[in-house]
């Protein structure tokens, strides 16, 4: 299965998107990237979304619900679910998010 990388963009000061495509899979995925100190963007929609942290920690904000986050951690968030995560590390979080159609 071919992977297509789309397109990167940052709309929040240190924070970075990468969006890929996969062939004829069910699902879309990207990889975003947090600088220490910074924080991703409150975030909620109608898909269904996975996160594995494969770098680093931080603060994930579910549903107003502060919680730690590492690296090997996965969590899953459920339709129109509000969440954030705020880098509290040294070093950047790097985050793969996959998501699908509820």
């Amino acid at each position: 299965m071919l992977v297509e990388f789309l397109s990167s963009h940052s709309s929040v000061v240190g924070t970075l998107f990468s969006q890929y495509n996969l062939d004829n899979a069910p699902f879309k995925s990207g990889i975003f990237i947090i600088e220490p100190g910074f924080t991703s963007i409150l975030d909620a929609h109608s898909v269904k979304e996975c996160w594995f942290v494969f770098q680093g920690s931080g603060e994930l904000s579910l549903e107003g619900t502060v919680k730690v986050v590492r690296e090997g951690e996965m969590i899953f968030f459920n339709s129109f679910e509000k969440h954030q995560i705020t880098n509290t590390g040294p070093r950047d979080i790097k985050i793969l998010s996959i998501w699908w159609n509820a």
